[in-house]
Order: C-alpha cells, then sequence, then structure tokens
C-alpha cells in the first residue's frame, strides 16, 4: 500500500510563521517608502512654488512703474484711486504684516488720441476695455489714472469718455493701457499661513510660506526674503526696477 506524503503541522506552522515575517517586512517597507515619498513630494512642490513665485516677484519688480515712454517715477503723475497722490512704481508697507504693491501699465498697450479733457479715441485697440476699467495714460512727461464712464466702436476706433477731467496736458505721442496695481502678501486670516496676489481679486499662491519679508529696499533695487515650511535655508530675491 502506498504510503501518501504532504506537509504536518510543524511545516505549516514554519511556513505561515515565514510568511508572517515577509507580510511584515514588506508593511514596514511600505509604510517607510510610503512616508518618504510624501516627504519627497512635498519638497518638490515647496522648490517648484519657490521657483515659480520667485520669477513671479522678480518680473513683477522689473515691470514696476511700466509705461512706454519712461518710468512713472520720472514723470509728473496723478492718481485718481489715492487721493491724487502721485503713482509710485512700488510701496513696502511692514505692518500689521509685510507686503509689497507694485503700480504700472499693462504690457499690451496703445497710442491714444486726445479729443478733450474727458475723451479720448484709441486706434488700433491692442486690449479690451469695458465700462469702470481702470486705465492709465502717458506720454513723456505726465501720466495719471482714469477711470471708463462708457466706451463707444466706430470705424474700427473706440471712443472712451473718462469719468474724470484729465489733470495734465499731453503732448508727442500719447500712450494708454490698463492700469494695474498689484500686492503681495503674507495673511493669516484663516488661522495659518497664506502667501496671496491681489490684482483684481485676491490669489492664494502657496500656503507652505512662513516669510515674506523686504529687507533692502531703494529706489532701484528690492531684496527680499522668503521662507518655507520645510526649507532650512531661506530664500533671497534680488531684482532691479527698470527705468
Amino acid at each position: 500500500m502506498n504510503k501518501i506524503s504532504g506537509f504536518g503541522v510543524t511545516e505549516q506552522l514554519i511556513s505561515i510563521l515565514i510568511s508572517s515575517i515577509i507580510l511584515m517586512c514588506l508593511v514596514q517597507f511600505y509604510l517607510s517608502f510610503k512616508k518618504f515619498f510624501f516627504l519627497y513630494h512635498m519638497k518638490a512642490q515647496e522648490f517648484s512654488e519657490n521657483i515659480l513665485i520667485s520669477e513671479l516677484i522678480r518680473n513683477r519688480i522689473q515691470h514696476a512703474g511700466f509705461t512706454p515712454c519712461m518710468n512713472v517715477k520720472h514723470l509728473i503723475s496723478t492718481n485718481i484711486f489715492d487721493d491724487q497722490k502721485p503713482i509710485r512704481p512700488f510701496t513696502v508697507q511692514m505692518l500689521p504684516s509685510p507686503q509689497l504693491t507694485i503700480e504700472r501699465m499693462s504690457e499690451n498697450y496703445d497710442h491714444t488720441t486726445i479729443v478733450d479733457s474727458r475723451h479720448i479715441i484709441i486706434d488700433n485697440n491692442q486690449f479690451k476695455l469695458k465700462k469702470n476699467d481702470k486705465i492709465l495714460i502717458a506720454d513723456c512727461f505726465h501720466c495719471e489714472t482714469a477711470s471708463v464712464q462708457s466706451l463707444k466702436k466706430s470705424k474700427g476706433q473706440s471712443v472712451i469718455e473718462l469719468s474724470h477731467a484729465l489733470a495734465h496736458r499731453y503732448q508727442g505721442r500719447v500712450y494708454v493701457g490698463s492700469y494695474l496695481k498689484e500686492t503681495f502678501y503674507l495673511s493669516t486670516l484663516r488661522g495659518y499661513d497664506e502667501f496671496r496676489y491681489d490684482l483684481d481679486r485676491s490669489e492664494v499662491l502657496s500656503d507652505s510660506m512662513t516669510t515674506f519679508q523686504p529687507i533692502h529696499v531703494d529706489q532701484n533695487e528690492i531684496i527680499i526674503r522668503m521662507k518655507f515650511k520645510n526649507d532650512k535655508k531661506n530664500t533671497e530675491i534680488r531684482a532691479f526696477v527698470r527705468s
């Protein structure tokens, strides 16, 4: 009579024990790898945010005070949206929290003809306008902000009525573009740090930035110190304002 061979109880227990040890090792490896991947992902995300935010701020500082002829700091200017004060390429406010505000004309601009103190004509329509839009008008001597009261199209031209009479008399080539006021700041209104960018509305650029501090400001140069949660070192942005 043939004898049937197979695994005994001892062999099965040993197999279960070995399988359990292997499974525990695999689970431990998975948890360690998952933690490493999460940390790597967080660092990669912060690194990308750091580069993008640094380049955005540097670009905006370089364009601070832009008008086609020359920077607003060289012009006689009037800002109707700020109690008739001069237009400033940038301002830095330290309290209650540090913030950087930049004023400029948009890169999309057009030549304009001054009809009278309340009306201008735009020929090529390089940018879209609508009622209540804020615009910046400039030549090589003066510039000022204005608001669109009404707009009419006629033979490929846009006839714009302004909400206020112009404060300056313009000569030579006159330019018009959107008036942009951009603000970068660190907000804690929600109970945690959010780095925000304000233009027409407020946007969160990063929720991992913990420090945003201008450390050097003069007429032509700004240096800003930034720090992110998982970074051991500060990042410094140095940018020059174009004349």
